[in-house]
């Protein structure tokens, strides 16, 4: 019994070692992984948030809506374009929409980025996919301001940039 309790204890300290826990823009305190292989970005601008870290080639699916709105409206589409265009699409995007649930599930994240979300939708994402969600945000568009900073921050400190 003694080894049992021992070898359990091992097995979920051992859990942990690979993970740390990143405060969101929400004040939400998320476990992650130490090393993020797969992502997915949610909401308006999560992507953009992506490619400015220069992480892109970590995204495992994406919103449809990346393919409606191209180089005219999102500029950043010139760096990414290639690199979405045979990715599965995860949700319909914009405000307010909720991604397909079973599609991400499938493709096995290690986070997802989101933006425009609250904090009862982060948790319920993160419940409903099993993958811990991490918001970040732009603040007031049109200029670089205390949020967007602390977002970058964030973002930062996921993929230890």
């Amino acid at each position: 019994m003694k080894i049992l309790k021992i070898i359990t204890l091992f097995f979920l300290l051992s859990m942990n070692l690979n993970a740390k826990i990143i405060t969101d823009i929400l004040g939400r305190k998320v476990k992650v992984p130490d090393k993020i292989e797969k992502i997915i970005a949610i909401g308006p601008g999560a992507l953009r948030f992506i490619t400015y870290l220069k992480e892109t080639d970590k995204i495992c699916g994406v919103e449809n809506i990346e393919f409606k709105l191209t180089e005219k409206f999102r500029p950043y589409y010139f760096v990414i374009k290639d690199k979405i265009k045979n990715l599965p699409v995860i949700s319909e995007g914009g405000p307010g929409k909720m991604p397909y649930f079973s599609k991400i599930v499938l493709l096995s994240p290690d986070v997802i980025i989101g933006v425009g979300y609250t904090k009862f939708q982060a948790d319920f994402i993160s419940q409903k996919t099993n993958t811990p969600v991490i918001i970040v945000d732009y603040g007031n568009l049109g200029s670089i301001n205390e949020r967007f900073l602390k977002s970058l921050e964030i973002l930062g400190n996921l993929f230890n940039k």
